[in-house]
């Protein structure tokens, strides 16, 4: 256990103290007894400490230590109450893991009492046993969990969808609506069959028709002629909602009537793994033994689910997996608990639950054959060979980061990932691991508009992250790290541009990483 988890020695927060009052004298303790500070107690604010010890003051997490001693304050003996409610599959699947692994980084013991429907309590304690939060997770689904924060019957909601903008009203109160969300994990929504069905790929066309009853037997999709038996979630679960709207509604199509309901996207997975000619709707993250379908897209391009394609966001049905806080502050351990999911730990273990995390990975160019295949497609794209042949020159030697940027609709605003994701990166580059690299950042557009304004906008919008990205890192840590910046505008769509799904996968501000070459005279 290392010390400056729970304190920074003060100097600097000295400073900001003036001249503190003699207190009395208390010791602090961690909860696995292996860190103990004895000083006088100068500040308490319900989380930190202050103390002045033999080394200087000190700030100390009040959330990780226990104070000992007739100086300590008078606090509430009643535990923190917290309440998490949303997605079944997450709540099931995901946040008792993130919690017991937040316990184990702050040395507290932890016990579980079930409940009904999947639901249940986790109660954290210190090493003395003295409770320190009761987290109730309530496991419905992700519309039932936005309701209860907005009203404010659930501190944190958990969803497979993003809220509605009459959702997020709601959530946000008087405060501001994008200090409201967060992105815990990435996931999508799959295609999934027996793993002995010959059909390894479905069209974007036939996927709607398929699920709407319009095909009906696996024959007309190149597999047996047999009937296709379907199966989908309910109607207020994420995955339903998420598969409607980017896939049954842009074409106006409306599920079947006979198809089999189930409660889970695991359910959907183990049941499609049992029937020959089954198809059904599940997650990434809940495929089990079912065999996920790569999608074709109308244009041609076929992009295979994966954990990078789903890290790029380029897999078509992407989903991010979202937590919504309540209205005004989330302190204490409910705000720590979700700083612990967002930091690495945190995302090894998201990982670990099967969904996709947010660290950073790297793909070579010979991995991207997806990038060269749809280039060179014709795809509607203004694109000549003099700009291919540019930017093939400038990614060729690099590897591919996980890492892609994105804006909120039509504006040059980083999304709620993308804030995210520029202090990931910050973190990286600050670390000194690419003093002899090269960064570049890639502006990509759709096809919307003239090539030559969409080369412009596409520049524009990697300078955006570049300037985020140096205003993020601390002063000075870059400055041995070459930043560089283009713009390909529309030569590389990853995506379909016939479609809004299409588009707003080519929308997009990559980051690639190669070495620095340097030219001996």
């Amino acid at each position: 256990m290392r010390l400056n988890r729970f304190l920074t020695t003060a100097a600097a927060i000295a400073l900001g103290l003036g001249a503190p009052a003699l207190g009395q004298m208390v010791t602090l303790e961690s909860f696995d007894g292996s860190i103990s500070i004895r000083g006088q107690l100068v500040e308490f604010d319900s989380e930190t400490y202050v103390v002045r010890s033999p080394v200087g003051v000190m700030t100390v997490d009040a959330l990780e230590m226990r104070c000992i001693g007739e100086g300590c304050p008078v606090q509430n003996n009643e535990p923190e109450a917290l309440r998490v409610a949303g997605s079944a599959t997450v709540i099931q699947d995901l946040i008792p893991a993130l919690i017991d692994g937040y316990a184990q980084s702050i040395d507290a013991g932890s016990t579980v009492q079930p409940g009904d429907g999947g639901s249940q309590t986790v109660g954290l304690s210190d090493g003395a046993d003295a409770p320190l939060v009761s987290i109730a997770l309530k496991a419905s689904n992700s519309t039932m969990g936005l309701n209860a924060v907005s009203e404010k019957a659930a501190d944190i909601a958990i969803a497979t969808r993003p809220a509605r903008p009459d959702e997020m009203t709601k959530i946000a109160g008087n405060g501001t609506a994008g200090d409201r969300e967060q992105v815990l994990a990435l996931d999508g929504i799959v295609v999934v069959t027996h793993p002995a069905n010959p059909v390894r790929a479905i069209s974007a066309n036939d996927l709607p028709a398929v699920f709407a009853g319009q095909i009906a037997k696996w024959s007309e999709l190149g597999g047996y002629d047999a009937d296709i038996n379907l199966y989908v979630r309910g109607e207020s679960s994420g995955t339903y909602d998420v598969f409607n709207e980017q896939v049954m509604q842009p074409v106006n199509a409306k599920i079947a009537g006979d198809v089999v309901v189930l409660e889970s996207d695991q359910a959907i997975s183990e049941a499609v793994a049992r029937d020959p000619f089954g198809i059904g709707i599940s997650s990434y993250s809940a495929r089990r033994n079912a065999k996920a379908l790569s999608i074709r897209g109308v244009c041609g391009v076929q992009t295979p689910v994966n954990d990078f394609t789903i890290r790029t966001e380029e897999y078509p049905l992407t989903r991010r997996i979202f937590a919504y806080k309540k209205a005004g502050e989330l302190t204490g351990h409910g705000g720590r608990l979700l700083d612990f999911a967002l930091s690495d730990e945190g995302q090894f273990i998201v990982a670990d639950a099967g969904f996709v995390d947010q660290r950073i990975t790297a793909q070579p160019v010979n991995e991207q054959g997806i990038r060269v295949a749809s280039a060179v497609m014709d795809n509607g794209s203004e694109v000549s060979f003099r700009d291919l042949k540019d930017m093939m020159s400038d990614l060729i030697v690099g590897d591919r980061l996980s890492l892609t940027y994105r804006f909120d609709f039509g504006s040059s605003r980083l999304d709620s990932r993308a804030v995210g994701d520029i202090e990931r990166l910050a973190e990286l580059l600050s670390t000194g691991s690419y003093e002899n690299k090269e960064v570049l950042l890639v502006g990509f557009t759709d096809s919307i508009g003239e090539a030559s304004k969409n080369r412009v906008l596409s520049q524009s919008r990697a300078s955006v992250v570049r300037d985020a990205l140096i205003n993020q890192a601390p002063a000075g840590s870059l400055d041995n790290v070459r930043i560089r910046t283009a713009g390909f505008g529309e030569a590389s769509p990853l995506g379909c541009n016939e479609t809004e799904a299409g588009r707003r996968a080519n929308r997009r501000v990559e980051v690639w990483v190669s070495d620095l070459v340097r030219q001996v005279n």
